[in-house]
């Protein structure tokens, strides 16, 4: 479930628009890394320490009382209701380079299709997360791999690639 929400729809969308600022988003994206896995750090050991479903608002309960769990997790909710939104209109619009009615920058986009795709992606995950914990995760498992191989398949052309660069570099010198 981390891995999956961590490799979201950003990873994907972001390099494109921060392609202007130059080297400062190599640094940035390393900086979010790192913020990342000491976040991810953290939920491990209070997972640990309080090993109970809940997430946050256990962990806020325990430590800060009930009222601090509460708004901890109500926020929380309300953080993963927000991002279902980005996510499924970020989908939408990868879907539109396949499908023109899905893309705004063509004259066959329709407003009243992208809604129907993004109102049905919400309401067909919702229904398989209430089939059963399993399918949801057998679901979740098969997306991740979806995510995860694009990223390692470019990571290993790109080492081939640079292998490549540095033989051409040496020859002209």
């Amino acid at each position: 479930l981390v891995v999956g929400n961590m490799i979201g729809t950003g990873i994907y969308a972001l390099p494109a628009s921060l392609a202007s600022y130059g080297s400062s988003a190599i640094l940035s994206w390393i900086v979010t890394s790192i913020g990342a896995l000491m976040l991810a750090l953290v939920f491990t050991s209070m997972n640990r320490r309080f090993p109970k479903t809940g997430g946050p608002y256990v962990y806020c309960k325990n430590a800060f009382g009930k009222l601090w769990g509460f708004i901890i997790g109500y926020t929380y909710w309300g953080c993963f209701m927000v991002a279902v939104a980005g996510i499924v209109v970020a989908t939408t619009g990868y879907i539109g380079y396949l499908v023109p009615a899905l893309d705004a920058s063509t004259p066959e986009y329709s407003r009243l299709m992208t809604l129907l795709v993004e109102v049905g992606m919400v309401w067909l995950f919702t229904a398989i997360n209430l089939v059963s914990i399993h399918e949801a995760g057998v679901v979740q498992l098969v997306l991740t791999i979806i995510k995860v191989l694009p990223l390692i398949l470019i990571s290993l052309v790109g080492l081939f690639k640079i292998k490549l660069m540095n033989k051409r570099i040496k020859k002209n010198i």
